[in-house]
This record gives structure tokens, sequence and C-alpha cells, in this order.
């Protein structure tokens, strides 16, 4: 009886550290970091937030319900496609869908939706020619470089530029030497916001959407594991969407009106 009761306490002492052994191994492997790239892109993406943009944090999120940590890699657009299609990391933000970039990409399911904006100079366009539609017809429309809008303007007809960067495209509008910039609408507006009083005070856009404005996450598929590492964040996307934290993330940035006539303050985190 003595041998009995000896063993089963010896038995059941094994199985307490056989079970706390595998749940610390358990966490050491959801405890993972995973490399995510991205660009400047404020109010959504910015290597100057302390929680890097509102897609970052959402991103964050969502991965920390699935016990993965991301660390962020700021590079210029252009390479961060590069660095997708080469499978250099383990994903990118925020980036919309297009079938050309599917062949090389998993698209997540939509962190959230956009908008986009024509932004013009006042100055430098007869009031006519101020809406969507004259600015499409009539005038030379800048894009960022790596803009996945590109080709579907082209396939409207619509005559394309290209600039490096926002800063660069708002520079050069309110000198004149481009007339109107296709960017995104809530991005435009902090850019402009950075501007100095007398150029921020002449910039005024009109809202001007050719896709569903949804944005993701989007996974290499030359790397091992990608299928899965999408599937994990679907998952924390939506859980973060039941328990509140999703709404809670949106809900901390703000765009409001300023005195130039259009949505030129973002105040975030």
């Amino acid at each position: 009886m003595n041998y009995k009761m000896t063993w089963l306490r010896k038995f059941c002492f094994m199985a307490v550290i056989t079970a706390v052994l595998l749940t610390c191994f358990a966490n050491f492997v959801l405890a993972k970091e995973i490399i995510i790239a991205t660009g400047e892109w404020a109010p959504l993406t910015s290597e100057s937030f302390d929680r890097n943009g509102m897609c970052a944090e959402l991103t964050t999120a969502a991965f920390k319900e699935m016990g993965i940590s991301v660390k962020y890699k700021f590079y210029p657009w252009k390479r961060v496609w590069l660095y997708m299609e080469k499978g250099k990391v383990d994903g990118a933000i925020p980036w919309m869908y297009t079938p050309e970039r599917e062949d090389h990409v998993f698209f997540s399911d939509n962190i959230f939706f956009g908008k986009r904006g024509l932004f013009y100079h006042v100055e430098k366009l007869p009031e006519a020619d101020r809406n969507a539609a004259n600015l499409i017809k009539k005038y030379e429309i800048s894009v960022i470089g790596a803009d996945g809008h590109i080709a579907q303007l082209k396939r409207m007809g619509v005559k394309v530029n290209t600039v490096p960067s926002i800063k660069n495209g708002l520079k050069m509008l309110s000198r004149g030497h481009i007339k109107a910039l296709f960017i995104n609408y809530y991005v435009g507006w902090h850019e402009v916001g950075l501007l100095d009083e007398n150029e921020k005070v002449l910039i005024r856009a009109v809202e001007y959407n050719i896709s569903d404005r949804s944005n993701h996450i989007i996974f290499p598929k030359k790397r091992k594991g990608s299928a899965d590492l999408c599937a994990k964040f679907n998952e924390g996307l939506k859980r973060i969407k039941a328990n509140g934290i999703y709404d809670k993330i949106i809900n901390d940035y703000r765009c409001v009106a300023a005195s130039g006539g259009g949505e030129s303050e973002c105040i975030t985190r």
C-alpha cells in the first residue's frame, strides 16, 4: 500500500512538472518575433510615432492575441515591395489589393478602409477645375512611385507622373510644378498640417476613390510559413474586433477640421 502511494505521489509530481515545462515551452514557441516592413505614411505608419501609427498598432494588437510580437522596419516604399518579392521580411503594411501583387504575396483580411483624395493648390488652378472630374480629365496626376493605383489610372486614360514621396509632392504642388497629387486622404492632410502656415492654407483636396479602399498586411509567398502567419493574423484581427481593442485604437486617431478649410491636423497618440 505504501509502495503504491509513493509511486502515485511520484507520478503526480512528474505530471505537474511535465505540464509546467510544456506550458513554458509553448509560451516560448508562441512568443516569437516577426519583422514587418513599412514606410512613412503618417498617421497610419510612422517611425516617429511611439507605437508606429494606427495601422501598426492594429497589426501589433492582432498578432499579440496570437502570442506573436512584431518589430517594424522602415524603408522607402519601393524597397518594401522589393523585400516582399524576395521574401526578405515576414510581412508589410499597409497595402491595397491588386491582381498583379497577388502573384507574389498573400493578402490578409481588410485591416481598415481608407479613402483617397486629389490635392491641389487654390492659386494654381481655375475655380472651375477644382473638382475631381476636371482634374482627372484635364491634368496630369502625380502619384507616389510605388502606388498601386498607377496601373488603374492609366487604364482609365489618366495621364500620370510619379513623385518620390508625399512631402516632395506637396512641395512641388505649392510651387506649381504639378497640378494635382493623388494620395491617401488622411495621410495627405497630416502632411499638409506640417507645412508652413502660408503654404498649408492654400492646399485643398477633393475625395476621389477608384478602388475598394481596403488596406491589408501582405506576406511573401517565397517565405516559408507565410500562409500560416496570414491565417494567424486574420484570427487575431477577429479577436481584437470582438474584445473592443480594435475600436479603441481606431478611436485614438482623429482628424479634425482646421481653419484652412480641410482636415489638415491629425490628433494621434
